[in-house]
């Protein structure tokens, strides 16, 4: 990689890192009050002054942990900056891993003060037959957004068929910085298609989330359970509509370079990444915008009042409990339940949804994830090592 594919890979590496230190940032300002770090505390705690200091805690440290991670990839770049294609392997890793490491004291803190304390947090059985029965139907998903990407699939195979006998005997499959082709390989249905496959694949893994994050076991408010059967209906559009929206927006960079695989024109270096990071900014605004805006299950709404009539009551009135469900939250990150038959549940921390942990089927799927995650992670470095990486 030279001077100038070097640079163009820290500016996205470090654009990429900053968004993610800003998120890292703002968790806990996005999550429900009522969990502190993965534990659930009561309504009226949620401003005493030792959770207030708590929180003010973990937002100094992360500062300080993303400053000196972001600082450490500028400082690689400027004196060792053939390193680049690693960094932007390692600094994400990197991030990762002081997210967790400063969360998990945090959330010891957050039992130490429960338990001095004595907080009791409420703990209810809710029947939400409505709700429940619409997202079993996936009645209000968003379907538009992923039909308009299958089309958009459609056109690029549909495409990629028609000019098949017309493509050359060879076709690049790799593009450096200046949109001029470095690689290449011959001919064949699946390598005039591996562009459309790739997109349909990520696609559909997106698709299958949004689908899981539409069916995903709610966390009810038990002070207020209408509000908050309100408030997961509207954000549960929302979250659908954002998804969907990135779907179609990193569907669109993907396939930006199949005519030029075709050879049916020649992209212009600039305006080609501009276009590209254009298309992923745009995926990722919406879903930011629901972050922000929202919070964690949407918390922050404020339904209409005639969306509370439309909430099924509770089942059994609230019992409190000393723990509420703490128990079943391992580092107040990971849902472990064997009696839980819910696959996908929210998470205490942030606005994404994560597995039951004690199911056979996310075990699996995570084992193989972190399996391959793995195994990319030392082919890639070790393809670095040897020089066989380029841009």
């Amino acid at each position: 990689m030279n001077g100038n594919g070097n640079l163009i890979m820290f500016i996205i590496n470090l654009v990429s890192m900053a968004m993610v230190s800003f998120f890292m940032a703002i968790l806990p300002q996005i999550t429900r009050k009522t969990l502190l770090f993965g534990v659930r505390i009561p309504e009226e705690a949620t401003q005493q002054a030792e959770v207030l200091a708590l929180r003010k805690q973990y937002l100094t440290r992360v500062l300080l942990s993303v400053s000196a991670i972001n600082l450490a990839a500028i400082v690689q770049y400027l004196l060792w900056p053939s390193w680049t294609v690693l960094g932007t392997l390692y600094f994400p890793l990197a991030l990762i891993l002081a997210q967790f490491f400063n969360y998990v004291p945090h959330w010891k803190s957050a039992l130490a003060l429960k338990a001095a304390n004595g907080w009791s947090v409420q703990s209810v059985t809710v029947t939400e037959t409505k709700s429940a029965a619409a997202r079993e139907k996936y009645k209000g998903f968003p379907f538009g957004w992923y039909i308009a990407t299958g089309l958009l699939l459609l056109v690029a195979i549909g495409l990629s068929l028609a000019v098949y006998p017309q493509v050359p005997d060879r076709i690049p499959t790799h593009f450096d910085y200046r949109m001029m082709p470095d690689a290449w390989a011959d001919k064949s249905v699946l390598s005039v298609m591996m562009m459309p496959l790739t997109t349909l694949g990520m696609a559909s893994l997106m698709f299958l989330g949004g689908l899981m994050m539409w069916r995903m076991k709610l966390q009810i408010n038990a002070d207020n359970p209408a509000r908050s059967f309100a408030q997961h209906r509207i954000y549960r559009r929302m979250v659908g509509n954002a998804m969907g929206i990135m779907t179609l927006s990193i569907s669109l960079a993907t396939l930006l370079l199949q005519p030029a695989i075709l050879s049916l024109w020649t992209p212009s270096g600039t305006l080609t990444i501009w276009v590209f990071l254009l298309l992923i900014i745009l995926g990722s605004v919406p879903v930011l915008y629901v972050s922000v805006t929202a919070g964690q299950g949407g918390y922050k709404l404020e339904p209409p009042p005639e969306a509370y009539e439309q909430a099924s009551p509770l089942s059994t009135a609230p019992r409190l409990s000393p723990s509420g469900d703490d128990r079943y939250w391992l580092f107040g990150m990971f849902y472990y339940n064997r009696e839980d038959p819910t696959l996908f549940i929210e998470d205490r921390f942030g606005i994404n949804g994560g597995f039951n942990y004690a199911r056979r089927l996310p075990q699996a799927i995570v084992g193989v994830l972190a399996l391959l995650t793995i195994g990319l992670y030392i082919w890639l470095t070790a393809l670095f090592i040897q020089g066989g990486i380029s841009w």
